[in-house]
């Protein structure tokens, strides 16, 4: 097995079509949310494959190949610890489409707007 590893700036974009013209399948892989991967690959996402959330959501051709997912019910858990431990923190749960913000906080809103592709809503207690 070779493997590659490519870094940020442009040129990893002619490396992939490079790699594609010889039937070689690139796999961006990362611990990232899909959407701000995708971001980054923007100009050949669909020539590469996807693994992103360490793992846990795996992506080719605008087509979930595998996603793991959390119990509803642990995420509640998860979201009413963090309100009474933390009242005036503010946190993004991931989905499979993008993220989910809990925040009054514009200037977070602001921040993560900018590199992600996120849907800002109140989660009512």
């Amino acid at each position: 097995m070779k493997i590659m590893v490519v870094g940020g700036g442009g040129r990893e974009h002619t490396i992939i079509k490079k790699l594609k013209e010889k039937g070689i399948l690139f796999c961006a892989a990362s611990g990232r949310q899909y959407q701000s991967i995708a971001n980054m690959f923007e100009p050949v996402k669909d020539d590469i494959v996807f693994l992103a959330e360490n793992g846990a959501h795996i992506r080719y051709q605008d087509k979930d190949i595998a996603l793991v997912m959390m119990e509803r019910e642990h995420i509640e858990d998860i979201v009413h610890t963090i309100r009474k431990e933390n009242k005036n923190g503010d946190y993004i749960v991931s989905t499979n489409d993008g993220s989910i913000m809990d925040t009054k906080n514009q200037e977070f809103i602001d921040l993560i707007n900018i590199n992600t592709s996120c849907a800002y809503i109140t989660i009512k207690e």
